[in-house]
């Protein structure tokens, strides 16, 4: 107990606290001086508690002893009181300080000699407190003579059985610390003899721990069952095909290697397809129409069984065609598409029109897609209207007097890309021009429509027409009207000069009043008749007079009001028009766009929208008038439309407003979606329809001055499909686990819904698009991995469902086994090889040398008996039962000794009378003999095939001179090395 910043009026409390409550509070603490000493007839182990370790009593220093670190379990072997005088009961005195313990001593005589043992210590109170920790675990081995290394193997009758027979599976133990032969088997059925006899009807794995107490082994068996073939239902995924596309064959539960078959006629003949071995075969783009089956082989091969014939149809798809077509803005096209193959189904898109022909107005250029669908065909075309600008005419002209040259100067305006083609002038006279500019002059005066007419490079036309005026020679005159007092005479000076201007023009207004000017207005003080006369002159002296009455009478006041509305609905114009005296007998109301009226009070309806100046003339029964205007805003009404995010049934759809207005903004919206759902206000809401159909969608929406439009769009909502799948029941097991997956997918043939895409994700990086895929999952790591698969399926209307299975595959991880050797090729003389493990993630491993000899020891060496070459195998299983095998060639040559002599004495004596090659001759494969003798000079003299023949030392049967002469021997040996051997030999006479 550890006893820290306590008052110290406490510390007799807490005294009398912790000696009634020792077993609860008192606990041990790490030793202290702790050493562990081996000697030569044991192990000494020395320790001191800690000072904190006070309080209670009595205290041990206690040590375990195990065979194995795994198997301590709080027994105490050995322990020891603290080496205090007088400790003991019942005062058990602690003095709270460093306190050391009676050493421990085990004697070695009390262990097995050669073994190794593991120690811990600890300090632990009595009186049920809480032991101190173990001190770090210390290993030894006790002197002596080791016994033989625990080395278990195994071995079994048959790897591969059919249904109805059986392998007897035993294992061998050897050596061992603990056991001096005592060994324990458990095999994972409860057997526990070294060896079973199992007779299993599926292929099934077999364990078996042997064990000697202290030390343990797992190993692992195997018998592969091999059954009577059985073939499960053939289906094809379509059955009819159109040329270019996929279809997929797919065989239910079966027995057996599977090989799939064609064949042109349900009848045969049968042909195997290369590669096609699995469940699903997908046929890749098929030319023709063929029939399919699979051919199921099992129990090694000698049995065969066939599903039934499925075939399939594969069609030509048709050609389409469709031919560009170009308008002018307003303007109509139509597009229209041509068939190689009659009779099938047309869809327009834009517009769903499902006719060979489609005709619309678009206001900009437009590509139309055409689907032709023709049996399991579909094929796609595409057409455009091209819609070309319109031009808009304008043009300026001056005026000028007889004689002179009037400018018109074009204005057209045309779309970007575009140009004006053709100009044709018509000027009012009978005369025309067809250039873009022009300076006419005309023969005589007057007023002259012209009419410009201009042609686009896309044939669009657009014309105008405006008054051109000429003026003639100097001719006095001007006009004027009777007013009412208070109000302006208009003197209109319209005299006229030919080739001339005129420079003066004198007026008198008949009431003493005179002036210059052109045209001028004038307030009449007094009601009256007065003869206004007006002189003018021209710049080359001519003049001409004019003399016209003018009456002043009392003047009307025009007044009204009007009322703002939104396009379409009639404004209402009210009359309050006054005279002082008399009476006003008309009235005239201009309304801004062409329209008049003379009613005393009117309505009036504007057909477009915008700021119109409207006129009311009001006149006197004397004739006077007098106007008043008023500005009538008439509101543009907003055009609605809108478009969805998507069309899918079950997904959450965004509506977004596509309306507009001319003029002001939308202020409010109204939206009714015809599924029954809740309406909305906001511009762009969402909506999830749950069902799939056309549903009959409404905008309404309102602008900042109240006018109100509203558009309803049937919209299509296309059936969403359910995702799902099925699967095959292996789904846990080594690496690679190969799992079939069944699409078990629906969709509702709505619209003629179906399903196009398939994205299968198996979590391990690996994708498919087939619909029945068979994936094998990998496992090349030391732990087990769990992978969750996910489908995914889109509809042919690009709507999509997803389905998961989380954690549903379990693949063991595969050991890796490889291994090195030493030497790489050794002989006969010296046939010792060094096995060394390379694998990674084994529990354990089994070495078969190839020679009949085998081991579980970890980096073995093996002596071979004999020459030869020889498989070595490694196969190393984990804790998982998962097994990995790996094979390398060693090769044990046999040791060939060749010797050639350097003279010989061909003297007829019996004795070294040939030259030949000497030694193991037996090792040499005689049909890959040759000898060849070359002189000095470098000429052949001798040569054979012949290994048992050689050199007399003669040449055509004339004996050769003592001399030095090149030898040249080659050969292979048994191994199938190759000897080329040269050197020099002495004949001696």
């Amino acid at each position: 107990m550890r006893i820290k910043n306590i008052l110290l009026s406490s510390i007799f409390l807490l005294a009398i606290f912790f000696n009634s409550n020792q077993a609860l509070a008192c606990h041990g603490m790490p030793l202290v001086n702790f050493t562990i000493t081996p000697g030569p007839l044991g192990i000494t182990i020395n320790g001191s508690s800690d000072s904190p370790t006070c309080g209670c009593g009595p205290y041990y220093m206690q040590a375990e002893l195990a065979c194995n670190p795994n198997n301590f379990n709080g027994n105490v072997s050995y322990q020891s009181l603290l080496n205090v005088p007088n400790y003991g009961p019942p005062n058990w005195p602690d003095q709270c300080a460093v306190e050391p313990y009676h050493p421990i001593f085990i004697p070695y005589a009390n262990l097995n000699a050669g073994c190794t043992y593991y120690l811990r210590v600890r300090e632990n109170p009595t009186g049920g407190g809480t032991p101190g920790p173990w001190m770090p675990t210390y290993q030894f081995t006790v002197p002596g003579q080791a016994p033989a290394p625990f080395v278990v193997t195994q071995s079994q009758t048959a790897d591969t059985i059919c249904i109805g027979g059986n392998s007897t599976l035993c294992v061998n133990a050897t050596g061992g610390c603990f056991t001096q032969g005592n060994y324990t088997y458990t095999w994972n059925g409860g057997a526990t003899t070294p060896c079973i006899n199992v007779s299993p009807t599926v292929t099934t794995g077999y364990n078996v721990i042997v064990s000697t107490g202290c030390e343990d082994t797992t190993l692992f068996f195997t018998v592969v069952v091999d059954s009577m073939p059985s073939a499960g239902p053939a289906a094809i995924n379509n059955g009819s095909i159109c040329l270019g596309q996929n279809d997929t064959l797919t065989l239910g539960v079966s027995i057996g290697q599977i090989q799939w078959q064609w064949a042109p006629t349900a009848n045969g003949p049968w042909t195997d397809i290369p590669g096609a071995n699995g469940n699903m075969h997908i046929l890749v783009a098929p030319q023709s129409s063929l029939c399919y089956r699979a051919q199921l082989t099992s129990c090694f091969g000698t049995q065969f069984a066939y599903s039934n014939v499925v075939c399939l149809t594969v069609t030509p798809p048709p050609t389409v065609t469709v031919a560009d077509k170009y308008i002018c803005e307003t303007k109509s096209g139509t597009l229209e598409a041509v068939v190689s193959t009659p009779g099938g189904t047309y869809n327009w898109i834009p517009g769903n029109i499902t006719t060979p022909t489609m005709t619309d107005s678009p206001q900009w250029t437009t590509t139309y897609t055409v689907t032709y669908s023709v049996g399991p065909c579909k094929v796609p075309a595409q057409g455009t209207i091209f819609v070309n600008a319109k031009p808009y005419v304008d043009f300026f002209s001056d005026t000028v007097c007889l004689g002179n040259k009037t400018s018109f100067i074009d204005n057209t305006s045309l779309g970007l890309g575009s140009f004006i083609n053709t100009w044709q002038w018509y000027f009012g006279d009978g005369n025309t021009s067809n250039t873009q500019n022009n300076l006419y002059t005309y023969g005589t005066y007057g007023y002259f429509n012209v009419k410009l007419v201009v042609t686009s490079d896309s044939g669009c036309v657009d014309s105008i027409t405006k008054q051109v005026r000429v003026y003639d020679k100097p001719i006095a005159d001007f006009t004027t009207k009777n007013i009412c007092i208070y109000e302006t005479a208009n003197f209109l000076n319209q005299s006229t000069v030919n080739s001339a201007n005129i420079v003066l023009n004198k007026w008198t207004l008949g009431n003493g009043t005179d002036t210059t000017a052109q045209s001028f207005n004038y307030n009449y003080q007094y009601y009256g008749a007065y003869n206004v006369q007006l002189i003018v002159v021209t710049n080359q002296g001519c003049a001409d007079t004019v003399v016209k009455p003018i009456v002043v009478n009392p003047q009307p006041s025009s007044i009204f009001t009007a009322t703002n509305v939104c396009e379409t609905y009639a404004t209402t114009f009210q009359n309050y028009s006054i005279i002082p005296q008399g009476g006003i007998t008309g009235w005239l109301w201009y309304y801004g766009n062409g329209g008049s009226s003379n009613a005393f009070n009117d309505s009036y309806t504007y057909n477009t929208w915008g700021n119109y100046k409207v006129t009311l003339i009001a006149i006197s029964d004397s004739g006077c008038k007098d106007t008043s205007e008023v500005y009538v805003d008439v509101f543009p009404k907003p055009v609605p439309d809108f478009s969805l995010s998507t069309t899918c049934q079950n997904d959450t759809i965004l509506f977004n407003d596509l309306s507009t207005i001319g003029s002001g903004t939308i202020s409010s919206w109204y939206w009714n979606f015809g599924d029954g759902s809740p309406t909305s206000s906001q511009t762009n809401p969402k909506n999830i329809f749950y069902t799939s159909g056309t549903y009959n969608v409404q905008l309404v929406i309102t602008s900042d001055k109240g006018c109100v439009a509203e558009i309803i769009k049937p919209t299509d909502i296309y059936p969403k499909p359910k995702a799902e799948f099925s699967y095959s029941d292996e789904l846990s097991g080594c690496s690679p686990l190969c799992v079939n997956f069944f699409d078990q997918s629906t969709i509702t043939n709505e619209f003629n819904s179906t399903i196009q895409y398939y994205k299968w994700t198996f979590n391990d990086g690996e994708l498919s698009a087939a619909k029945n895929p068979v994936h094998c999952f990998t496992n090349r790591s030391k732990d087990r991995k769990i992978f969750t698969v996910e489908l995914e399926v889109v509809s042919d209307y690009g709507c999509k469902s997803y389905y998961i299975v989380k954690d549903l595959v379990d693949v063991y991880p595969q050991p890796i086994a490889e291994f090195t050797f030493d030497p790489a090729v050794s002989t006969i003389l010296n046939p010792l090889f060094h096995f060394k493990n390379h694998s990674h993630y084994e529990s354990s491993l089994s070495w078969d040398f190839g020679d009949g000899n085998s081991t579980n020891i970890e980096n073995p060496k093996h002596t071979y008996g004999d020459t030869g070459t020889y498989n070595v195998t490694l196969v190393v299983k984990n804790d998982w039962g998962c097994a990995d095998t790996v094979v390398y060639k060693v090769v044990v040559k046999p040791d060939v000794i060749y010797y050639i002599p350097n003279s010989f004495t061909p003297n007829g004596d019996g004795i070294n009378d040939v030259f030949n090659l000497k030694g193991r001759l037996e090792l040499i494969q005689p049909e890959t003999f040759k000898m060849k003798i070359y002189d000095r000079w470098g000429e052949l003299i001798f040569e054979t095939n012949d290994i048992a023949a050689g050199w007399n030392g003669t040449v055509n049967n004339k004996k050769v001179e003592t001399e030095v002469y090149v030898y040249v021997f080659s050969f292979k040996d048994k191994t199938d090395e190759s000897h080329n051997l040269k050197g020099t030999v002495t004949v001696v006479r």
